[in-house]
């Protein structure tokens, strides 16, 4: 056989083996899937609101405590999707806002003053303001021992002295000694925000 039938040879194989494997490929959607996208297809009826959702979490604690959890990254990106943060803090250490739309740190890092995004509510109804966000500092660094609730692990709580509310979206949070990692500390995924 010459170079040339050796090359068409081969060409003639690998598009065997390709049309071979569309056709396995076709056939398995044909059984498995066809009927999930049809019926899929047919349901294109208007979303409604509430119901339940369902899924799926491997050793995740009984309740909806972050600090009660070992807040393995798997744990962390399901709570990332259905809770929100303070503040982002990307893969590269980046923090920019996200429901805090600013925040200055005076008194060489003791004092936060944090400003509360206008306008958001929590899923049952209740609305985000300062009040709301010192309820959830407070439970991070202090966690409710009557409760159960432990404070959260990574939160810089041997220092923090208070977070009080200073107007209806703002807080003030204090620390007795510099505390550089706290708004970092926000966007960590166990410092995730709760409705009161």
């Amino acid at each position: 056989m010459n170079s040339r039938n050796r090359y068409l040879s081969r060409r003639l194989k690998r598009a065997a083996v390709t049309v071979g494997a569309l056709l396995v490929s076709a056939s398995a959607f044909a059984f498995s899937g066809a009927t999930s996208v049809a019926a899929a297809a047919s349901n294109t009826t208007t979303p409604k609101r509430g119901g339940n959702l369902t899924f799926l979490i491997q050793a995740f604690p009984t309740g909806w405590e972050s600090s009660l959890s070992s807040i393995s990254s798997y744990e962390g990106n399901l709570w990332g999707e259905i809770t929100d943060k303070l503040v982002y803090v990307s893969d590269t250490g980046e923090v920019s806002p996200w429901l805090l739309t600013s925040w200055k740190q005076e008194n060489a890092a003791r004092t936060f003053i944090l400003n509360v995004r206008q306008g958001v509510t929590f899923s049952d109804g209740e609305k985000l303001n300062a009040a709301a966000v010192v309820d959830n500092i407070n439970v991070w660094a202090k966690g409710i021992p009557s409760e159960g609730i432990a404070p959260v692990g990574l939160f810089p709580a041997i220092y923090f002295k208070k977070a009080i509310a200073t107007g209806p979206y703002t807080v003030k949070v204090e620390f007795y000694k510099p505390t550089l990692g706290f708004i970092p500390t926000l966007g960590y995924h166990g410092c995730i925000v709760l409705s009161p």
